[in-house]
Parts: C-alpha cells; sequence; structure tokens
C-alpha cells in the first residue's frame, strides 16, 4: 500500500522511537558488559599466570632456578629465596630479569601491575602474579612477569571480536524495528485507506442527490402559487442544501488534495498575484483594504493547488474581518531557496490556545458568532501544503487578528 507524506513521517518517527528503546535496551547491556570487562587484562593475565604457575610449581625449586622450567609464549618467571636477615636472592632463566632484578613484593596470588625502571628513564611495565613455593627450609616464592603489551593484546582481540556483534545487533535493530513499526501500523493503514475510499466515495454519490433537490427547491421557488411562509421554509431548505454540498467538496478536496503536483509553475509570485486580483475587487465591495507584496519566486509547485490554496486563505480573511480592516498578503523567498507566502487580517482573530485546532477538521472557533462556514476551509488548506511538502502554521496577529505562514522548501 502506497503511504502518503504524514503516514511515511508517523512511521518513521515510530520506527526511531523502538530504535531508540533497543538501543537504550542494549546500551544497558553494554555498560554491563563494559564493567564486568573493565578488568578483562588483569582476569587474562591471572588466567594465564595461573595455568603457566601450575605448571612451574611441578618442578622442583632446584629446577626452576637453574632455568628447566617450560617456556611461555610473551611471560617471564623468577624464583625468590628469602634469607634471615630479609635480604633475598632471586634466580631466572632470563636475561632481561636479571638485568632488571625486579624485587620480590606484593599480594599473593593477585594481578597487580609493576613498572621496573631501566636507564634514560625508561621503564618496563608488568602485570605480575607471585605465589609461594612450599619449602621446608626456606621462604620461597615464584614470580610470573607478564608484559603489560601482551595483556592489552589479549583484550583488544576480545574487543574486536565484539565489532563484529554490535554491528550486527544496530543493523538487526533498525530493521526489526521498521519492520515492527510496518507490521503495527499496516491495519491503521488499511483502515485509513478504506475510510479515505469511503470519503470519496459518499462524497461523489451525495452531490447528486443534493444537485437534484437544489433544482427542484429552485424551481417551486420560482413558481408562482407559493406563499410567504412556504417561500421562507424553502430558502431554508436550499441554504442547508448549499451547507451539505459544501461539506461534501471540502470532503472530497481533502481526499484529492494528496495527489501528487500534475500542473508545476515555475513562477509561484504569478499565481498568487493573479488569486489576489480576484480577492481585490471582492474585498473593495465590503469596504476592506487588501495590500499584497508579491516577489518573483522561481519554484515548481502546482499552479491549481496554489490557487486553491490562497484562495481558502483569502475567503478566510474576506469572512472573519470586518468594514474598515486590513488584508495583507506576502510572497517572499526564503534563504533555503524557498518561499514563505504569508496572508494576515486585523479581523475577529482566534482565541488563544487555538492556533493549531483551527486546522482540525469541522472545528469553528467560539468567536465565529453568526458567521456561516463549514469548519473544512483550514482542513483544506494544510492538506493541500502537506501534499506540496510544505508547512503551515497560526499565530495570532497583532494587535488584533491572525496570521496564517505556509512555507515551501526547493525540493
Amino acid at each position: 500500500m502506497k503511504l502518503d507524506r504524514e503516514t511515511r513521517r508517523r512511521l518513521i518517527v515510530f520506527a526511531l522511537l523502538e530504535v531508540a528503546v533497543l538501543v537504550i535496551v542494549f546500551g544497558a547491556l553494554f555498560a554491563g558488559y563494559a564493567a564486568h570487562t573493565r578488568d578483562s587484562r588483569e582476569r587474562a593475565a591471572k588466567t594465564l599466570a595461573e595455568g603457566y604457575t601450575a605448571r612451574l610449581s611441578a618442578l622442583s625449586y632446584d629446577d626452576l632456578k637453574d632455568g628447566a622450567g617450560p617456556v611461555e609464549s610473551g611471560c617471564f618467571y623468577a624464583v625468590y629465596a628469602l634469607r634471615g636477615d630479609g635480604e633475598y636472592e632471586m634466580n631466572t632463566p632470563y636475561a632481561l630479569l636479571e638485568k632488571l632484578n625486579p624485587g620480590i613484593g606484593g599480594v599473593l596470588d593477585t594481578v597487580e601491575m609493576q613498572t621496573i625502571p631501566i636507564d634514560g628513564g625508561d621503564e618496563y611495565a608488568f602485570l605480575t602474579y607471585t605465589t609461594k613455593l612450599e619449602s621446608s627450609s626456606e621462604t620461597r616464592y615464584l614470580k610470573i612477569f607478564i608484559p603489560s603489551a601482551l595483556a592489552d593484546e589479549m583484550l583488544s582481540s576480545a574487543g574486536t571480536a565484539a565489532v563484529p556483534f554490535v554491528v550486527g545487533f544496530a543493523l538487526l535493530a533498525i530493521v526489526s524495528a521498521f519492520a515492527m513499526g510496518y507490521i503495527q501500523v499496516r491495519p491503521l493503514l488499511i483502515s485509513y485507506g478504506k475510510q479515505k475510499a469511503f470519503v470519496n466515495d459518499m462524497s461523489h454519490e451525495i452531490r447528486t442527490p443534493l444537485a437534484i433537490i437544489r433544482g427542484n427547491l429552485d424551481n417551486v421557488l420560482a413558481g408562482d402559487g407559493v406563499d410567504d411562509v412556504a417561500r421562507e421554509s424553502l430558502k431554508e431548505c436550499v441554504g442547508e442544501v448549499e451547507y451539505m454540498t459544501d461539506i461534501a467538496s471540502g470532503l472530497l478536496n481533502i481526499v484529492r488534495a494528496g495527489n501528487r503536483n500534475v500542473g508545476k509553475d515555475g513562477n509561484v509570485g504569478d499565481t498568487v498575484s493573479s488569486v489576489v486580483d480576484m480577492y481585490a475587487d471582492l474585498a473593495n465591495m465590503d469596504d476592506k483594504a487588501l495590500i499584497a507584496r508579491i516577489d518573483s519566486t522561481q519554484l515548481s509547485l502546482d499552479r491549481d493547488k496554489i490557487k486553491q490554496l490562497l484562495g481558502i486563505l483569502l475567503d478566510n480573511a474576506v469572512k472573519y474581518t470586518r468594514p474598515g480592516d486590513r488584508i495583507n498578503v506576502k510572497l517572499k523567498n526564503t534563504t533555503k531557496g524557498g518561499c514563505a507566502l504569508v496572508v494576515s487580517d486585523t479581523g475577529i482573530g482566534i482565541p488563544k490556545g487555538d492556533e493549531e485546532k483551527i486546522f482540525d477538521r469541522f472545528y469553528r472557533a467560539e468567536n465565529v458568532g453568526e458567521i456561516q462556514g463549514t469548519g473544512l476551509g483550514l482542513a483544506i488548506a494544510k492538506a493541500i501544503v502537506e501534499s506540496l511538502g510544505g508547512t503551515i502554521r497560526a499565530r495570532a496577529n497583532s494587535p488584533s487578528g491572525l496570521e496564517i505562514t505556509v512555507e515551501f522548501s526547493r525540493r
């Protein structure tokens, strides 16, 4: 089913909200994972050291001292014997450790960071693991040295392995969000399509009998033999038929407003000028001033829809202003290559808080009094603007009246 602009916007917003929820959930899981792996380097080093220690501990102290222990890639070991005077003796098969001569110390069976200074102000960084060797005569220790770079490499490998998982989750979140969004929105789309088709069919069908009723009423009114009381009743019926016809036409216009542009015009200013000229005489007849300032605007828009849109706005402005009031029409270019159409008046205006409500179908403000209308004009205007990819908004004019601003961008 083809999606209109507003439905697409709602679907995208819905999908983005689902993506946001999934990202928040994933973020919470990832934060827990990060907290869990914050000391991954130490745990990885401890696992490595414990395995290495288990193999070394199977040997005697003399064998370890003589360098007979197995070699672990990238790791070093040294054995220490503490004498009664507090001094220690270190033995290792590695020339590097003999040169550095790292001292004994640290918490038993715990991974710790140890830096050993060397000539020139540099230093070696090790993760160390110290454990006690069983001995009957002397206190002896085995100390494993794991270069910090090796531990970082192990941690980096684990982090790299998580990258495909993160990317895969992000793609899955986006795809599933749009899929779930469409699945949940689809029943609404079907219902909306049926309602739209019903309004379209109803508006078509009801106009024919209304036209027949109107014609018969006009014939009766034009004939002789109708007394004054009956004539007034028939005129009221004609007024109600006109009202129903306006509603049917208005609903049909709203349904059709979503159609794509057909008669595009390169100069919106010419179209606006032609509509203003038509309404200028009407405004003058009602003792109202219609003032226009129109820029030459090169923008590809449907001229018939622009005529219908401006006609609605000017019709409202003339209808809801009083003799002596002023109506202003401005068409100006915007900085982004689009244009803004502004229709303002000094009429009765709208109550505060009705700026959005006036675009609802059948809504009429409390201050319109006895002024006739269907409440569909601005709803049709909004549908037209949205079909052209623009925006429409209303605000109170100062010191009185209403200002409607329509903006179109260059597409």
